[in-house]
């Protein structure tokens, strides 16, 4: 049973590596691969208990999966409308630092604020 360089050669060939060099690679392989099959194996157990489980019943919905769907897509628009707004030639002119304004949510309605100028970082200033 002999023992074959060829593999080795080709890899000597490319660069010049030292024996700890090419040590440390293979432990750090074998490690990848230890990680790699421990990370499948809990993989693998995860997907039994989660087939073990119950769907999710919601009372306000009949599929939770679309009303999370549906959600996401509520806040994107949600913040699509915002930026259409707050883009207007109107409401810029209107939201100036120095300004008062009310800001009403449904958790604290009706609170004064003031709009501060933007932070100037150093590349601005030095323009």
């Amino acid at each position: 049973a002999g023992v074959s360089t060829q593999g080795t050669g080709s890899v000597m060939k490319g660069k010049d590596l030292k024996v700890e060099e090419m040590l440390k690679r293979s432990f750090a392989e074998y490690e990848e691969q230890v990680k790699s099959r421990d990370h499948k194996r809990t993989r693998k157990e995860l997907e039994k208990k989660f087939s073990k489980m119950k769907p999710v019943s919601c009372e306000l919905c009949h599929n939770i999966e679309q009303f999370y769907l549906d959600g996401i897509i509520m806040i994107d628009l949600e913040t699509e409308f915002k930026n259409t707004i707050l883009d207007t030639a109107k409401v810029n002119k209107s939201l100036h630092p120095g300004r008062v304004i009310i800001v009403s949510t449904p958790k604290f309605p009706f609170h004064l604020a003031c709009l501060l100028p933007p932070k100037q970082n150093a590349k601005t200033k030095e323009m």
